[in-house]
């Protein structure tokens, strides 16, 4: 069993005399699976009343997903009071303009994801024909069952 005391010889006195706090007693390392892009939010005791709750939530729901639906439910508000004559407000006039911008990022990220999609199935076109067809088949039955019908062939 290794102990300490073998490392006696190979390191100075002043570093030995130190030793049992240079290892932390309880060590947890979490692991969570999934994909994290950008920063890492750390939902605890700290900032949150339920955090077991709020990662449940997450797994669910995003932060993102979350506010995307808050901002459509205000924006129809926003619309409906405009359409009534409500009194102009800063405020809400800011907030359509960000939903505007945030709505305008989202069309240009869908947009590039589909640029890179057409991009893929051409490679795959040429390198799997059949299962190029195969896939194209699938997925034009699956515009014509949802009644868009934007693929085409």
């Amino acid at each position: 069993m290794w102990s300490p005391g073998a490392w006696t010889g190979l390191l100075p006195t002043s570093l030995l005399a130190r030793w049992p706090g240079l290892a932390p007693e309880n060590l947890v390392q979490p692991i969570r699976s999934g994909v994290f892009v950008g920063s890492t939010i750390n939902v605890t005791e700290l900032n949150s009343a339920a955090p077991d709750t709020e990662a449940a939530i997450l797994q669910t729901k995003s932060y993102g997903r979350q506010l995307g639906k808050i901002s459509d439910a205000l924006h129809v508000l926003i619309e409906e009071r405009k359409k009534a004559g409500g009194a102009k407000e800063q405020a809400l006039d800011e907030f359509s303009a960000m939903k505007a911008d945030i709505d305008r990022v989202k069309g240009e990220a869908a947009e590039s994801r589909v640029i890179q999609l057409r991009k893929d199935l051409e490679a795959l076109r040429r390198q799997n024909a059949d299962e190029y067809e195969r896939l194209r088949t699938e997925l034009l039955a699956g515009a014509h069952r949802s009644g868009n019908g934007h693929l085409q062939p």
